[in-house]
């Protein structure tokens, strides 16, 4: 969506996959791996924000899991 009048939009999508942190392929993580998925996407924000370097950029993350497309089974961070 568009803030401001005339103000520049862009939208970059990437799919990529984790070498760093190898989950299983489940619906509900248990606790230990959730506590671990949590803080690599913190950590991949912080890198992105860094590498923006855009304060008013917004940033989401999702944890997919093929063959599921339905939103309740997508695991979003935003900042």
């Amino acid at each position: 969506p568009v803030h401001h009048v005339g103000g520049q939009h862009l939208i970059n999508e990437l799919y990529l996959r984790d070498k760093h942190l190898l989950l299983t392929m489940a619906e509900n993580l248990g606790r230990d791996d959730q506590i671990k998925l949590d803080e690599r996407i913190k950590d991949i924000m912080d890198a992105v924000s860094e590498a923006l370097d855009d304060e008013e950029s917004e940033i989401k993350i999702s944890r997919w899991l093929p063959g599921e497309g339905t939103t309740e089974l997508i695991q979003e961070a935003h900042r």
